[in-house]
């Protein structure tokens, strides 16, 4: 989906622990790209954060909306030496579409993308790169489209699958956990 054609280098920064980083882990194996371990100091402090990601010249960051925000503020004191990623990604929680607009208009990345997994599917499974267009259509950024083998659907509340508005989200695929399967209460 996102259409990486050249090895980048990927920084890790949640901890392996967590599945909010196997889009890192994974596309840098895919890719034959370079896989950056975040130190866990780095991944605290948004001074070490910085200098981390710029020595290292990291191109690609997955990270939640909350720790990119706590973390870029000190971007502001380096702007004579600003950050350039080719992606970030945003995931694990929503996305407001006014932070979205201003990462965006600072310019500090060239593919701003929503990528969106609930628990139950392990890592994402709907993306969007952001566009300017995006910004004015609701007060989070859009989830995007399935990609993979996924397939994902809004019911509304009449139960019925509809094409737009608003609903119940349900996705299904081959990277659903069977633990959820008639488990209503899971589910």
């Amino acid at each position: 989906y996102l259409g990486i054609d050249r090895r980048l280098r990927y920084a890790h920064v949640s901890t392996l622990s967590a599945d909010l980083g196997n889009t890192s882990l994974f596309l840098a194996l895919y890719t034959g790209g370079t896989l950056l371990l975040m130190p866990e100091a780095a991944r605290r402090e948004p001074e070490v954060f910085f200098h981390f990601i710029q020595q290292n010249q990291a191109s690609f960051i997955k990270i939640t909306p909350s720790h990119w925000q706590a973390m870029s503020g000190v971007m502001e004191l380096h702007s004579g030496e600003p950050l350039r990623l080719d992606y970030l990604l945003l995931g694990g929680e929503r996305l407001d579409i006014h932070f979205a607009e201003a990462i965006l208009k600072s310019g500090i990345t060239r593919h701003l993308v929503n990528h969106y997994g609930p628990t139950e599917t392990t890592v994402g499974v709907l993306a969007r790169k952001i566009e300017t267009a995006d910004l004015s259509v609701t007060d989070s950024a859009p989830s995007g489209l399935p990609f993979g083998q996924t397939q994902a659907v809004i019911i509304d509340n009449d139960q019925e699958i509809t094409g737009e508005g608003t609903g119940e989200l349900y996705i299904g695929g081959p990277s659903v956990t069977p633990g959820y399967l008639n488990a209503p209460q899971e589910t």
